[in-house]
This record gives C-alpha cells, structure tokens and sequence, in this order.
C-alpha cells in the first residue's frame, strides 16, 4: 500500500528492484511533484487554495506556494476582474481591477488596506520524512510511482519496462485531468 512517503519509496524500490538505486528514490518523487506543478495543464481543482490578504500599496503578494491565479474578489464577494499587465492601466478607470506581474498582484487604481480573498493553484505539498502524505498521494498513488519509475529510467539503460512505465504515467496524468475537468463541468443547471 503506498499510502506514505515511506510506503511510496518501498514501493519504488520494489519495481525497480535495483537496491543501489534506494539514495536517488527521494529525487525521483521530487522530480514527479517539479515536473506536475511546472505543467500547465495539470491545474486541478485540489490544488485551490483559498488565502485572506490585504492590499497595500496597490500590490498584494503572493503566497510562496503559488503556481497560478484562479479568482481574485471582495471580501462581500463581488469579483475583481484579472487583465493583461500592458492594459493594466488602460482599463477600468474607476473600477478595480489587477495583473499578475512577478509574485505579486498589482491594482490599477489606489488602493491601501482593502482585504481580499485570494484563490489560488497552489503548488503540491512536496512529500518527505516529516509531510508524510498528501492530497495527491492519496489520491493517486500510481502517478507518483510510475512517474519516479521513468525518472529512474536514465539509471536503467534500455530497460524495456521504461516505455510501458512512460505510458502508464502519462495516462494516468491524463485520467486525473480528465477526471477533473469532468467533476468541474459536469451537472445540470435548473432554471427556477
């Protein structure tokens, strides 16, 4: 069962089964979570994270483990609308509105300690001795492994087991995307 970062690099090993390779098993889990939170498509909606901040200056910084925008709103609600950062003070003369420009947001209008809710894609909690588990550990063990087993792969030479190991992880990449993009777009909508 690869229900702990413990469990996940046994299960490793295992698959490998080249004992010599157990050192580089924590880079190889680490590689899966850099090579996730650095693809665009893979924004799914455990990865929202919801942060209280306060505008000061016109800015508002962002969280350390912040991958991407998803919402930006009033604490009442009401939406602040995201643009282009060339159009940043082009538009909404008497509006609010931001761009996302380095790791901060920037308002185009003056604005000091307005309190905003900040929604965001936050980066996966990386596994290790002392965060034993995650969201996506738990969720789908099976990416992690078949991804660290084709980051072994440049250890393994013409291992014929890489391909079917690429595949399988991309797949399962795929699946949990597509699962996603499913449960966020599925449903009826009821007229009243």
């Amino acid at each position: 069962m690869m229900d702990t970062y413990a469990n996940l690099q046994a299960s490793i090993s295992n698959w490998l089964a080249r004992k010599d390779l157990s050192p580089q098993i924590p880079d190889f889990i680490q590689i899966v979570e850099s090579q996730l939170n650095n693809n665009p498509d893979f924004r799914i909606q455990e990865m929202i994270c919801k942060a209280q901040s306060t505008i000061s200056d016109n800015e508002i910084g962002l969280p350390a483990d912040y991958l991407g925008m998803r919402l930006l709103r009033y604490r009442d609600g009401a939406e602040i609308p995201q643009i282009a950062p060339a159009r940043l003070h082009e538009c909404y003369p008497s509006s609010l509105a931001f761009s996302n420009i380095g790791q901060r947001l920037e308002l185009n209008n003056t604005v000091s300690d307005l309190d905003v809710d900040l929604f965001y894609y936050q980066q996966i909690p990386a596994l290790s001795d002392t965060n034993t588990s995650n969201w996506l550990l738990a969720l789908s063990p099976s990416i992690y492994l078949y991804g660290a087993l084709v980051a072994a792969s440049s250890f393994l030479k013409d291992d014929p087991r890489v391909p079917l190991w690429a595949q399988q992880y991309q797949a399962e990449v795929a699946g949990m995307i597509n699962a996603d993009k499913t449960d966020r777009w599925s449903g009826t909508v009821r007229m009243a």
